[in-house]
């Protein structure tokens, strides 16, 4: 019986209920319902995978590993996942759930997929080991929710460099560690003398990306986190407004000098476009971006000029280099993306490469200003910014900015989702729940609402006709039993954000369909990830395209269509299959 042998197993390891729990990242009152028989969990829930994880992490920190194998029956030289899998079959073996297990193309679960020693991932799991902290008591710390540790865990996710999370993790566990007297340990993971460990050391060691993952990956991670930290709820203005000082306004300068200047030329540009009838912004840039990003009061009054002057109805044109690198390209995301989200930017990039000598921008309001430089690549704070208001002039800087768009293809496209991208190659999607296009029919006649059986339709239609001739990969995590019972379990999001409950009943009809769509199709891959990955997103990666659509605004998508951003998410979707498993 699953109670009486998890019972038996902790008292033989010499485990409580506190310790499996914290090392398993949940309250140790669910061990305590294990242990009793109050609950039984699923074996494919996430519950007993943290349950598992748990016991493994705990035999390891407390040199119980060879106990734990004699007591189920693995290999002591077994690799991690064999270890795992022993348990849970061990565990398991004499239940009789009486329900269909879940047999899915792939490994049951992203956690079970080894990482090497040297991720990210790894390396944070490993250290809050040392420091016997749960993903919940470090989310509660850093006050961020506990999905997001077990994302940087799975190293599905990361942190941006300048965020502040670094700093805060890396001291929270520093002490920890130090006070759980486990600094021997420490210095055999970072292969170093006890005695030269410091802070710093510590935190440079945790976060050293750069050796740890490649950079396509790491962009990507912190790309998903820019996006997942932006709330189209609570977005109202964007930036902060900048001192308008009566010099600004009514300077009269043909030429500014330097980085400071134009960064004064752009206000003045921005706030002549704003009290101006001009219907359209048009700009080109191939310098650093620095002048815009790195200054956070100056990128904050950049973004509430922007703002104003799409409140006021104003169209932006912007064109963006195809070799810019992903560092640069995820700074200027986090710049523009609450200006993308009001449909009124039109991006593209241009496929002509940099002059690796010469960098040139171009800022257009036509018939009322222009900014341009020309100069040579690291002389951008000794340069010229030239700031033009007669026709002659903007005309032949309109000219050239036609020419360059000659050469351009839009890079991301704001608006309603688009299936048809879909229809051209394989797929990979990543959500948060079940898929509606994979509900059963009669489950969706079961919801009696109209607009969801068109919604069904169409989605499932489209699923169908990928699967001819392509392959659909699919990641979700599954909901936990517990929230099945409580009725706190959802359908995917569809118009206005609406979603229906499931009942427990109902989601197994669902998997069960899932289930049917592995054995009867062969292009179709279902993964199960560990835990809520995206929360409140979903992303599309087809062929030549990504598209990321918020579930608060299930009718507007956020499409790139950029070599570089492709190729990353392209990747991406490449980690989530190994990571689940998935050999096609």
């Amino acid at each position: 019986m699953f109670s009486k042998k998890l019972d038996m197993l902790m008292r033989e390891m010499g485990a409580n209920n506190a310790k499996v729990a914290a090392c398993a990242g949940f309250d140790r009152t669910n061990v305590s319902r294990f242990r009793n028989g109050v609950r039984l969990p699923e074996p494919t829930s996430r519950s007993i995978q943290k349950l598992v994880d748990g016991l493994y992490i705990y035999a390891c920190d407390y040199d119980r590993i060879g106990r734990l194998c004699d007591i189920t029956g693995a290999s002591r030289d077994g690799e991690i996942n064999d270890i795992k899998l022993a348990l849970l079959k061990w565990l398991y073996e004499d239940e009789h759930s009486g329900r269909k297990p879940i047999r899915l193309k792939g490994r049951p679960s992203a956690s079970k997929q080894k990482q090497s020693g040297n991720t990210f991932g790894t390396r944070l799991t490993d250290a809050m080991s040392l420091a016997d902290i749960s993903n919940i008591s470090l989310s509660r710390m850093l006050s961020v929710d506990a999905s997001l540790i077990s994302r940087y865990r799975t190293g599905l996710c990361m942190p941006r460099p300048d965020s502040g999370s670094v700093d805060r993790i890396g001291n929270i566990l520093f002490k920890r560690i130090r006070k759980n007297e486990r600094m021997r340990e420490l210095a055999g993971l970072m292969k170093c003398s006890e005695d030269s460990i410091t802070e710093t050391g510590f935190i440079d060691w945790l976060f050293d990306f750069d050796t740890q993952a490649p950079a396509e990956e790491i962009a990507v991670a912190r790309l998903l986190e820019i996006f997942e930290a932006y709330d189209p709820d609570k977005v109202q203005v964007y930036g902060d407004e900048p001192d308008l000082r009566a010099e600004i306004i009514n300077d009269d300068s043909s030429h500014y000098m330097g980085i400071d200047g134009l960064r004064t030329a752009v206000i003045r540009f921005l706030t002549m476009a704003e009290g101006s009838e001009c219907r359209e912004l048009m700009l080109y840039s191939d310098q650093d971006m620095g002048w815009m990003t790195e200054d956070e009061n100056y990128r904050n009054s950049w973004a509430y000029m922007m703002a104003r002057c799409i409140k006021k109805g104003i169209r932006i044109k912007i064109i963006h280099n195809i070799d810019r690198d992903l560092d640069e390209m995820n700074m200027a995301i986090r710049s523009w993306l609450p200006l993308y989200m009001s449909g009124m930017i039109e991006p593209y990039y241009n496929d002509m490469p940099r002059d690796g000598r010469f960098f040139h921008t171009l800022f257009i309001c036509p018939g009322v200003a222009a900014v341009e430089a020309l100069g040579a690549t690291g002389a951008e704070d000794s340069s010229i910014y030239h700031y033009y208001t007669d026709d002659d002039s903007i005309g032949a800087c309109i000219a050239t900015y036609d020419r360059l768009m000659d050469n351009a293809d839009p890079l991301v496209r704001t608006g309603s989702p688009d299936i048809r991208p879909l229809l051209n190659g394989d797929v990979s999607v990543i959500r948060n729940t079940l898929s509606i296009g994979t509900m059963p029919k009669e489950l969706v006649d079961e919801y009696s609402d109209e607009r969801l059986k068109e919604i069904w339709s169409d989605r499932n239609s489209a699923l169908l006709e990928i699967l001819k001739d392509h392959k659909f990969y699919e990641y979700a995590a599954l909901a936990d039993p517990d929230e099945l019972d409580a009725g706190k379990a959802f359908t995917e999001k569809y118009e206005r954000g609406l979603c229906k409950n499931y009942t427990r009943a109902q989601y197994e009809r669902h998997l069960d369909n899932i289930i049917r769509l592995t054995d009867e199709y062969k292009g179709y891959y279902f993964g199960i990830l560990p835990d809520v990955m995206l929360k409140d997103m979903t992303i599309i990666i087809g062929e030549g395209f990504v598209e990321i659509i918020y579930d608060k605004l299930p009718d507007f998508a956020i499409g790139f269509t950029h070599p570089l951003m492709i190729r990353a998410f392209g990747a991406f979707a490449d980690r989530l299959r190994r990571l689940c498993r998935i050999r096609p």
